[in-house]
């Protein structure tokens, strides 16, 4: 028979190794690196900047999984990423309320559309060109916390905004163009339903068409990542 005291580290070794990879998953879902962190490129502008506020406990609900990581987002929000103290993740959850609020006040709106409601998928379209004639339409298949939404809206087919930051390389940016775009759902993360209804009103009546036929380019085959489009270049160059 084993001895149960030998059993006992090695459950202590297991739980430990649990929590730790919970934390970092945590660490993860709110983008943190101990490398230096940078936030927004003075060299890009946004065409249509959100110009909106996160509210803090819808915040905490979309990058939260449990209570305790809700609570820990919500007090991160309070402290400057300079004083967060540097345990529970606390300068984690500091820094992603700061990027949070440069996402929704300085990213580009973009047009998205609810494409899968059991899966909790949203497509948004964009044109990935940084500067120059050539238009570069991209769609972009996220996973978004829906329940977050009002429930009149969290149906599938509907239309709603998103704050798009771009990200590229040095290469990349000095040819023209952006290798990827993180959107953020507007009426996930802000609380002020005028405020939403106003951000999709800001948006063209040509984004939402190129939207639209980017979606339907897909034919129902919603992968989460970035998928180029072959929307024409008049309405994508005319869509922002």
């Amino acid at each position: 028979m084993a001895d149960p005291r030998r059993a006992e580290p090695k459950r202590l070794e297991q739980a430990v190794a649990l929590q730790t990879n919970a934390r970092l998953a945590y660490l993860q879902r709110l983008g943190w690196t101990e490398a230096p962190m940078k936030t927004l490129d003075p060299r890009a502008e946004a065409k249509i900047p959100g110009q909106l506020a996160p509210a803090r406990r819808k915040f905490a609900r979309y990058y939260g999984h449990t209570p305790m990581e809700m609570a820990l987002l919500c007090l991160g929000s309070f402290l400057p990423l300079w004083g967060a103290p540097p345990v529970l993740g606390m300068k984690a959850c500091a820094w992603r309320w700061l990027r949070t609020r440069e996402h929704l006040q300085f990213g580009c709106l973009c047009p998205s559309m609810i494409v899968d409601r059991e899966q909790q998928l949203v497509a948004t379209f964009t044109n990935l060109n940084a500067r120059g004639e050539r238009s570069i339409p991209a769609i972009q298949i996220t996973a978004e916390p829906l329940h977050l939404l009002p429930r009149s809206l969290a149906e599938e087919g509907t239309q709603l905004a998103s704050a798009c930051l771009f990200t590229g390389t040095e290469k990349s940016f000095d040819v023209g163009y952006w290798d990827d775009f993180t959107p953020l759902l507007v009426d996930c993360l802000v609380s002020d339903q005028a405020a939403c209804t106003a951000a999709r009103g800001r948006l063209k009546r040509l984004a939402w068409t190129a939207l639209m036929m980017g979606v339907a380019e897909l034919k129902g085959h919603h992968s989460i990542g970035l998928h180029r489009v072959s929307v024409p270049h008049e309405v994508t160059c005319h869509a922002f």
